[in-house]
Parts: structure tokens; C-alpha cells; sequence
């Protein structure tokens, strides 16, 4: 090795030729950064906490500053501090490869303590600038991220700065190793500090890279991975909020009282919500936490501005629309969820639905829709807390917590009318026929407009009922006629079909129609993925041509491939029906067993207005804590978004709730998973690590 030949450099020649220059230069040099990073210690960082005094109303701190040099700046006492350490070191490095060069021996120096020393110098100032620069990047890292993502290039300057010290400190610290390259091979210690440099040079821009590409990432790559079941960790709007957030007409700014101190996970994504709801609209959706003790003049402001709010004694969410904040809404914290007890207690967090429908409630000028349910029938019962065979409470609570008004109509001796506040009517599953004068009433509301001008809205469950009197039949609900003429059918009789060995043949499974979802029905779209149960149902359909135009369209049916067949008396037992239909070939024929899909939900719409829905079972709205494991809500949700269907309402009038679940970590992972799996892993990545270098090195 010592014999190769010595490579010549230009530089290394230069400097070896002048030394003392060179010596001289490098004191001047180091001196002046030296003297420049204890300025930086000492003077600048201290007229930057000055400022921050200031900003920060301490006017004793900052009278001890020349007003005059207060100039507010961009980099902070820290950034001064560790810029004039930084320089402070570099410059020391400098003065003592000047003292090396200067006790060399006299004349001129030798080509390898000239690389030497252009190694040393270079690589120190070279690595301190690129370390100041990573410094300066992470101090000034929000203004590159909103450069980077916002296109605001206010503050772009000082990231940009940031980087073309790193650069230049690296461009110093490589070609500074250039020339000392020549003798890597045959010179022991000149191998060891290219090698050195070589490595640190390696792992900044190692560094660099890899911070790099994770800020690319992050801010143009979607990165969110929450992998627990109930998104426990992020919050994802649904598309309907995203869509109605992003045509909001008004402003609207939501001021946040619910304290972040000690935070649990409905808190967070409370927050989390609201950021969500500013990011998808920022121009119209402001979002303001307020503190009563740090904001306490605008907190006194909004509380006596909306005392119904009760903000003094409630935390919430205070919703202000228009830029004259002449509407308002208000969330108390306790309203953003509710706990489900059963086998496994559950969170439930409904701040979404919450906070869209009391936006709903905004646009719509905090005006209560009436919905009208006809009684005197045998129709389910919606008054409130009512627990009986017939109760459907709990349509009254999801109605009312959409803000609606649930109101009662009945057939009295006088001539009836639909009042002409309705909404809509509905006519929740009556056992025997309406009244003449209410159907009358009925007929006029649906085809004659009323003084706003506009036809009837009618919601019709009708499930099938015997006579009443006898356990033979199906009978009339009195609307036949008008549903004929919106092209809609019922049919008179009782439906059974088998669609699994575990349900009976009672139940017939409804999903919802390909068509609708399609169409973006808000009705569909919920329930899209849903197999919902209808028991004691009938066949509702819709007509292939409907008069003028008026278009029913099937909402609900059964899977096709399952059998089912209709009866026209009340079934006792669906199995002696089967042997019946096995024995008389011509009762399968008068019974319609068939394997194609039966409607059980129809739609209508009278060109873009939507006018009817009428489902063939009245069992799905009644009370039952048996069905769906507990959970009883969504066939009130069905029905609320059938309401908000024909209100013309937006999809996100009824959004779903997210659930949170709690579970027990085991709290003993035993010694094999807690010691004997860690431990084996990292001596094995150790093992791994050493034969690769060991095999590299023999190369």
C-alpha cells in the first residue's frame, strides 16, 4: 500500500505552499465566527426574550431594551442561542486547526498536513452549518408546512433559508474531503477522517432525506391508519356532512366551552369534529375554543348575548350563523353521547348528527316542521313513554330530536281537515280502516295544494290486519284508491317466506333497492349494507307506469332465491301450509310461492318532489328491546330519515352514530410473549446486524 503513488491536488499544493497565510486565515476566520456565535449568545438571544416580554405584556422585562432594537423578528431566543453555540464551536475548530498549522514544522507544509487540515476545517465549519440548518428547518418548520401545503409563501423565506444553509454546509464538508481522498489508501490517519466524515455527512443527509419524505407524505399522501374497530383514535366526516358543509350559504362559527383539560375520547372527537367541519369548508365554518377565564370578555359576551344557552352552568357548543349572528344553536357537552348497557356497555358518540341537524335547524330559520299522526284506528302509538303492545315512542324521539314537532289527527264528528302547518301525515299500521272524512281529508291534502301552494306529504305503514271481528282476511286501510293513484299497490294478504333455517317464516328480510342507492336515495344510502327484518309484513308495489308525473319506485324487497308465498288468511302454522302446498299443486299457484324478489317499501315522487312512502309492515316501529341484540333505534332511524326524505332535506339530516367499545387489556402477557419473544428478537436483529457487517467487511 505505502508504495502506490501519491495523487496531486491543486488546493492541497496551494496551501501547502502557504502556510502562514493558511494559519492566518484560519484565525481570522474562526475569530470572527467565534465572536459572531457569543453576540448571538449573548446580545441577540436576549433582545428576542425582550421582544417575547413584550408580546407577552411584561413591560418590565422590555424597558431594559433600547425601544428602537425592539424589532419584532422571525427567529427566537432558542434559535439565536443555539445559532451562537453552534458558531461558537465552529469557530473554536477553526482557531485550533490554525494553531496546528502554524506549529508545524517551518517552511512549507507538507501536502498531507495540508489536506489535513483542509479536511479538518472544512468538514467542522461544514457539519456546524448543516446542524444549524436542520436546527433553523425544525424551528421554522410550520411556515415550510404551510408553504408546502396552503401555498402561503408569506413566511416561505426562512425554511428556504434554513435549506441552503444545510446545503452549503454540506457542498463545504464534501469537497473539503476531495483532496485528502488521494491518500484514503495509503495514509492511516487521513483513511480514518474521510472515513469520519464520510459518516456524518452520510447520516445527515440521511436524516434529511428521511424527514423529507415524511413531510411529502404526510401532507400530500392520506396517512391516517386507526385500526381499532369504533375509529377510537380519528375522526373521518361522512361524505353527506362533507357535501352539505361545503354548500353552507351563511357562516357559521361554533365556539367551543368544553374544557380540553383531562380530555376522554368523546371530548377529543368533539374537537376533532369540529376541525374536520372547518378543514371542509374553512371560508364558511370557523371553529373558536373559549375559555371562560383566559377569553372571559367575549365568553361574558355570547352569554349575555344568548342567555338561553345557559354557557355559565352548561360546556358546550355554541353555534352562531350569520355574520350578524341572528341565529343560534347550542350543544351542551352531555348531548354529544349516551351509554348503551347490555352485554358489553358501550359508548356512543352522536355529536355528528347532532351538530348537522341543529345546522339543518339554522338554515331552515329555527322552524319546527309538524308532522301529523293520524289516530282512532288502531294505529301505533307514538305519545311519549307510553309502553304498550302498540307503543312506537321512540319515532316521537328520534322526530323530536330532529326538531320536529309531533302533533295528533283525528276523525271527530265535524268534517276533518288537514291543518295547513302539516309537514306531512302519517298513518302508523291501523288495525281496521280510517274514517270516511279523515280518508277525505287525506285525499285532499295529497292531490289539492294548500296555501303554501304545494300538494300533501303522506307516510303510510300499513302491515297487514285480519278483520276486524273476525281472524279471516286482510283488512282495507281506506287509502287503496288514493295510493292507486301514485301508482302504488297493496296487497291483501299475508306474506311468508323462508329465507334462512334460522329465521322464521314469518320474518321476510328487506335490503334495500339497487335502484334507489343508485339514485342516492338518503333512505337507501343509510341502510345500504343492512338486512332489515320485517315481521307480519305484506307486498307493497310500485306500478310499472304510473299516472302523469307521479313514479313510485321500490325502496325495499326481499333477496331473490329465497322462497316466499302469500296467504290470505292470518298464518298459524307455516309448516302445515308448506305439506298444504306439497299436497295441492294448485295452492302453490293460488298462494304465489315464488322465488323472485317481493317489494315490501315503495317510494313515489311527483317529478323531483318526493310525496309518498308506504311500508308494508307496522311490527318493524313498535318497541321491542329483542330486536337487533338490544339495539332498537334504527328502525326510528328508517323512519326519520323517511320524514327528512320527504322534507327534501339533505342526506346528513340523519348521520350514523359512532360506538365506542370498552375492553380489558390482560394485564400479564406471560413470559413467553413479555420476556422470552422481545428479548429472542433483538438478539437475533443483533446477530443479523453483525453477520451482514462481518460479511460486508470480508468483501
Amino acid at each position: 500500500m505505502s508504495d502506490l503513488p501519491e495523487t496531486r491536488s491543486p488546493v492541497a499544493d496551494y496551501l501547502a505552499a502557504n502556510r502562514k497565510p493558511l494559519a492566518t486565515l484560519l484565525f481570522v476566520v474562526g475569530a470572527i465566527i467565534a465572536l459572531l456565535g457569543l453576540y448571538s449568545v449573548g446580545v441577540k438571544s436576549g433582545i428576542q426574550a425582550a421582544i417575547s416580554a413584550k408580546k407577552d405584556k411584561e413591560p418590565d422585562a422590555a424597558e431594559k431594551i433600547n425601544p428602537e432594537v425592539l424589532k419584532s423578528g422571525d427567529a427566537t431566543k432558542v434559535d439565536y442561542a443555539v445559532a451562537g453555540v453552534l458558531g461558537l464551536f465552529a469557530g473554536l475548530a477553526l482557531i485550533a486547526v490554525g494553531v496546528w498549522v502554524s506549529n508545524r514544522a517551518p517552511g512549507t507544509l507538507a501536502p498531507t498536513d495540508a489536506r489535513v487540515a483542509l479536511l479538518t476545517a472544512g468538514g467542522s465549519l461544514g457539519f456546524f452549518l448543516m446542524i444549524l440548518g436542520l436546527w433553523l428547518t425544525y424551528s421554522w418548520f410550520q411556515p415550510l408546512v404551510d408553504w408546502l401545503d396552503k401555498g402561503e409563501r408569506n413566511g416561505a423565506k426562512w425554511p428556504v433559508l434554513a435549506v441552503a444553509v444545510f446545503l452549503a454546509g454540506g457542498a463545504l464538508a464534501f469537497f473539503s474531503a476531495l483532496p485528502a481522498r488521494s491518500e484514503e489508501r495509503t495514509n492511516p490517519t487521513i483513511r480514518k477522517l474521510v472515513y469520519a466524515s464520510n459518516l456524518v455527512l452520510s447520516s445527515l443527509l440521511l436524516l434529511v432525506a428521511l424527514v423529507a419524505v415524511n413531510v411529502f407524505v404526510s401532507l400530500r399522501v392520506p396517512n391516517a391508519l386507526d385500526t381499532t374497530e369504533g375509529g377510537f383514535y380519528t375522526y373521518e366526516l361522512s361524505e353527506a356532512t362533507k357535501d352539505y358543509l361545503a354548500k353552507l350559504d351563511r357562516p357559521v362559527t361554533a365556539y367551543v366551552t368544553i374544557p380540553r383539560a383531562g380530555e376522554d375520547h368523546i371530548t377529543r372527537d368533539t374537537y376533532r369534529l369540529l376541525e374536520a367541519c372547518a378543514a371542509a369548508n374553512p371560508d364558511k365554518f370557523k371553529l373558536r375554543p373559549l375559555s371562560p377565564a383566559t377569553d372571559r370578555d367575549e365568553f361574558l359576551r355570547l352569554a349575555t348575548k344568548f342567555p338561553q344557552a345557559n354557557m355559565r352552568t352548561d360546556p358546550g357548543i355554541l353555534l352562531v350563523a350569520g355574520a350578524d349572528e341572528s341565529a343560534f344553536a347550542f350543544i351542551r357537552d352531555i348531548d354529544l353521547a349516551e351509554s348503551q348497557l347490555g352485554r358489553q356497555s358501550r359508548d356512543v358518540f352522536q355529536g355528528e348528527a347532532k351538530l348537522t341537524r341543529e345546522l339543518l335547524f339554522l338554515a331552515e330559520g329555527k322552524a319546527k316542521a309538524a308532522v301529523y299522526f293520524t289516530t282512532g284506528s288502531g294505529e301505533l302509538s307514538v305519545a311519549a313513554g307510553e309502553r304498550s303492545r302498540r307503543s312506537a315512542s321512540r319515532l316521537r324521539t328520534v322526530l323530536e330530536k330532529n326538531n320536529v314537532e309531533v302533533k295528533t289527527l283525528a276523525a271527530g264528528i265535524e268534517a276533518v281537515a288537514v291543518p295547513d302547518d302539516a309537514a306531512m301525515v302519517v298513518v302508523a299500521d291501523p288495525t281496521q280502516g280510517l274514517p270516511e272524512k279523515l280518508v277525505a281529508a287525506i285525499q285532499k291534502y295529497m292531490t289539492q295544494p294548500g296555501k303554501t301552494g304545494k300538494k300533501g306529504k303522506l307516510i303510510l305503514i300499513a302491515g297487514p290486519h285480519p278483520i276486524p271481528g273476525t281472524n279471516k282476511g286482510v283488512a282495507p286501510t281506506g287509502l287503496e284508491s288514493l295510493l292507486a293513484t301514485f301508482g302504488v299497490h297493496l296487497d291483501p294478504g299475508y306474506l311468508l317466506a323462508r329465507s334462512s333455517a334460522n329465521i322464521p317464516y314469518e320474518i321476510a328480510i328487506g335490503i334495500p333497492s339497487d335502484e334507489q342507492i343508485l339514485a342516492g336515495n338518503p333512505i337507501a344510502l343509510a341502510f345500504g349494507n343492512w338486512r332489515i327484518g320485517l315481521e307480519n309484513s305484506r307486498v307493497v308495489t310500485a306500478a310499472s307506469n304510473p299516472n302523469g308525473p307521479i313514479s313510485a319506485a321500490t325502496l325495499l324487497s326481499t333477496p331473490p332465491g329465497g322462497v316466499s308465498w302469500i296467504e290470505p288468511d292470518p298464518p298459524t302454522d307455516p309448516v302445515k301450509s308448506i305439506k298444504a302446498m306439497q299436497a295441492n299443486v294448485s295452492l302453490m299457484k293460488d298462494w304465489r310461492v315464488s322465488q323472485e324478489a317481493r317489494s315490501l317499501a315503495v317510494v313515489v315522487k311527483e317529478g323531483d318532489v318526493s310525496r309518498a312512502v308506504v311500508v308494508g309492515c307496522g311490527e318493524l316501529f313498535v318497541d321491542r328491546p329483542d330486536r337487533g341484540g338490544g339495539d332498537t333505534s334504527f328502525p326510528a332511524e328508517l323512519f326519520a330519515n323517511a320524514v327528512d326524505w320527504l322534507r327534501d332535506r339533505p342526506a346528513v339530516a340523519n348521520i350514523a352514530n359512532k360506538t365506542y367499545g370498552r375492553y380489558n387489556v390482560k394485564p400479564d402477557p406471560g413470559f413467553v410473549r413479555g420476556t422470552l419473544v422481545p428479548v429472542g428478537l433483538v438478539l437475533f436483529a443483533v446477530l443479523a446486524l453483525g453477520t451482514g457487517v462481518w460479511v460486508t467487511r470480508r468483501k
